[in-house]
């Protein structure tokens, strides 16, 4: 299967700012995502090329009173005061229930539709540990939780295996870390480019049956390997011309075979 671009799929970029973390809170033992408020709910669409289709994206803040503001986290009350938002969320008119009605428009105005499992298409959902949004969304915007999949593409687990893997590859990527929904999606889609350039090359392919990249990588190892167990300095084989013929021979073949697999690793 050849690396293409996949027509049928696109990317809800989803980002949401909340009153507090997911988990049980300590105060009272309720679950963050089912008592914390949701303060905005900002989205990017691409295609699977990472290419934007809406323009400058979806965003709404939704109204809560200070009533329930004040029941917040400390870290959450102290961060999006000093941004703006919770003046934002005062002043703002729009409940959850029409929040979630907003952001299924976007998504249909898009067309970005409901995801398939039978067909294979539709709409997933993409962002950075991305997790304590689906959950908020499970519990407070199911009807938008629902119209992905229930898979989600989370940068933040490719990040990790190229911080250990690739230092090199996470040294390109350039973040802020503002937490603001809008800038902070832009982030991920630009962190997930830099994986896509640097990782995902349309020159590693796939066969039907062969994965060509890592054919190469295993090759070289195993070829490594088999000439280790041979002892080609065994007194018995010194005075031998074909069996050092031979030696010089696989030595050759055993550097090409390293030096293409640092190639293919590095393109």
């Amino acid at each position: 299967m050849n690396n293409v671009q996949n027509d049928a799929i696109l990317f809800s970029w989803a980002d949401i700012e909340t009153g507090g973390l997911d988990g049980k809170r300590e105060d009272d033992d309720t679950l963050g995502m089912e008592t914390y408020p949701i303060l905005e709910i900002a989205m990017h669409i691409t295609d699977s090329d990472l290419n934007i289709l809406d323009g400058e994206g979806f965003r709404v803040v939704i109204h809560h009173p200070d009533s329930v503001l004040d029941q917040m986290s400390s870290w959450s009350i102290k961060q999006h005061t000093e941004t703006g938002l919770l003046d934002e969320v005062r002043q703002s008119n729009i409940t959850s229930e029409q929040a979630e009605q907003l952001a299924l428009e976007h998504l249909k105005k898009h067309n970005a539709q409901p995801y398939d499992r039978e067909k294979r298409a539709g709409t997933i959902m993409a962002g950075n540990s991305i997790k304590l949004d689906r959950n908020y969304m499970s519990c407070q915007l199911p009807e938008l939780d629902q119209y992905f999949h229930y898979r989600q593409a989370d940068v933040s687990a490719v990040a990790l295996f190229v911080r250990e893997w690739r230092p090199d590859v996470e040294a390109c990527v350039n973040k802020k870390y503002l937490h603001l929904a809008l800038p902070d999606i832009r982030e991920s889609i630009m962190e997930a480019k830099v994986y896509k350039e640097k990782l995902f090359q349309p020159g590693f392919k796939v066969d039907d049956d062969v994965d060509l990249y890592g054919t190469v990588q295993f090759f070289a190892t195993d070829f490594t390997s088999a000439m280790a167990k041979f002892d080609f300095d065994d007194p018995k084989y010194q005075n031998d011309p074909a069996i050092q013929l031979l030696r010089q021979q696989l030595i050759n073949l055993e550097s090409r075979s390293i030096d293409l697999a640092q190639k293919v690793s590095l393109v």
